[in-house]
């Protein structure tokens, strides 16, 4: 691995607005820098959003993972499902040939389905996607998005990262790389998907 970018926030911290063009924000270290862990302090039962890349002979990988010093609330627990649920859905449904608009969909209605459709993909303003294309840059196409006119084709790769925001509380969910292959998404991303407590 060459190299390694990412972030970490930790509860109503990472539930905070910013000028940040993903589904999370954070406080930032100051207004210079709106975006990102600021300088509050972990606390014990409150989901810490850990949010990186690596680098690969020049290639991106994306992922996010949620920690919790402790066991989070059942509605952030339940939510946190319901984002994995969501990936499993465009996962099923991300092949050669699949509509990126499409799978945006059908994450709206899951999420709606289950009550999380305000916050997800952000607060209090939703970005338009849930998923974005990366190779030598971290946002590449396609877009998992409103409006995409984007077509998966074999060979893409593509992190899913389907999150919901709680205002004051913090922000659940995950992100993972695939690569669009034939017979379907391939998951690069190595580690399990559900919140780990410490």
């Amino acid at each position: 691995m060459d190299n390694v970018y990412g972030h970490v926030m930790a509860g109503p911290s990472a539930a905070v607005p910013s000028a940040s063009p993903g589904p999370t924000g954070g406080n930032g270290p100051g207004p210079f820098m709106s975006h990102g862990a600021g300088h509050s302090l972990i606390r014990p039962h409150e989901p810490i959003l850990v949010d990186y890349t690596a680098n690969v002979e020049g290639y991106i990988a994306d992922q996010s993972r949620i920690y919790s010093l402790g066991d989070v609330d059942e509605k952030l627990r339940r939510a946190h499902q319901v984002m994995i649920e969501i990936q499993r859905v465009l996962v099923e449904n991300g092949k050669p040939g699949a509509s990126a608009a499409r799978l945006y969909s059908l994450a709206l209605d899951i999420s709606e389905d289950a009550g999380l459709s305000k916050g997800f993909m952000g607060s209090p303003l939703s970005v338009p996607f849930v998923g974005h294309g990366l190779g030598l840059e971290l946002d590449e196409w396609p877009v998992i998005g409103k409006g995409s006119n984007h077509v998966l084709q074999d060979g893409m790769v593509v992190a899913l990262e389907p999150k919901v925001v709680f205002p004051g509380e913090g922000v659940v969910g995950i992100e993972n790389t695939f690569l669009i292959t034939e017979r379907g998404m391939e998951k690069l991303s190595r580690f399990p998907d559900d919140i780990v407590v410490i």
